[in-house]
């Protein structure tokens, strides 16, 4: 357990040990969007910000639409996309630093509805 810690450590220093690094957010919501004064907050920006200032990175942060921090991010170095989540098609694109949290997501009906779904492949269907 200690190897693994250490290791997210140690990226996370090398990911964030520059201001060369640019640092680019989902707008989503609440965890990262740009607030009434246009400020970009959100309970995942607080986190990242944390890390950086840490790190001594200005801890400045972009908000970007998902399709232009995620190609950025996919086919150049020198970019950080969050929140962005895990899953079998992005594992090897990507160096993951994190989890910042985990979510779980569930489905809900009507207690007097007859629907019988047990997957999201299932409830597409409806």
């Amino acid at each position: 357990m200690l190897k693994i810690i250490l290791a997210t450590c140690i990226n996370i220093a090398v990911a964030f040990s520059s201001d060369n690094i640019k640092i680019l957010a989902e707008d989503l919501p609440p965890f990262s969007y740009s607030d009434s004064n246009r400020d970009i907050t959100g309970i995942a920006v607080e986190i990242v910000k944390e890390l950086s200032s840490k790190f001594n990175h200005s801890g400045n942060i972009d908000l970007s639409s998902w399709n232009r921090a995620y190609n950025l991010v996919k086919n150049n170095d020198g970019y950080v996309l969050f929140p962005m989540s895990r899953n079998a098609k992005r594992e090897n694109l990507f160096k993951w630093v994190g989890p910042l949290f985990n979510s779980t997501a569930y489905l809900y009906k009507l207690k007097s509805s007859d629907l019988n779904k047990n997957s999201f492949e299932s409830a597409k269907k409806v």
